[in-house]
């Protein structure tokens, strides 16, 4: 299968969806991580649930919403919220992470191809390095 093959087979908003979950993933190990593996704090489990809830809402709703710059916006503000909220209650607030993937779920947002968001997350990677 050829890359434009599959960015064809690929939607924006399911794109966006499994960004979301690398960015939940990689956010909920960092502050395991960071605790040393003991539990978190009920309040950084809840935003992390709601976070994953909401890609899963998200993955319900009519193309007809999803397909909006709008809605795209609203996630992205959305997951700038919760990802500082959560650094910020557990005092592990590093900007080179945090701004790292809010770039790349920025490019997600707002990218009209899978081949345009791989592209543009290269390039803020490697203008990042």
């Amino acid at each position: 299968m050829t890359v434009q093959g599959l960015a064809e087979g690929f939607s924006r908003s399911r794109a966006v969806a499994l960004l979301r979950y690398t960015l939940i993933i990689a956010i909920a190990y960092l502050l395991l991580v960071e605790h040393k593996f003991s539990s978190l704090p009920t309040s950084l489990i809840v935003l992390i649930v709601a976070a994953l809830a909401s890609n899963v809402m998200m993955a319900r709703l009519p193309a007809r919403i999803t397909d909006s710059t709008a809605f795209y916006a609203g996630i992205v503000l959305g997951d700038t919220l919760w990802i500082t909220a959560s650094l910020l209650i557990s005092g592990l607030f590093h900007a080179e992470f945090f701004y790292l993937y809010f770039f790349i779920l920025l490019l997600a947002a707002i990218g009209e191809s899978l081949g345009l968001i791989v592209v543009g997350a290269v390039v803020v990677c490697t203008a990042y390095v």
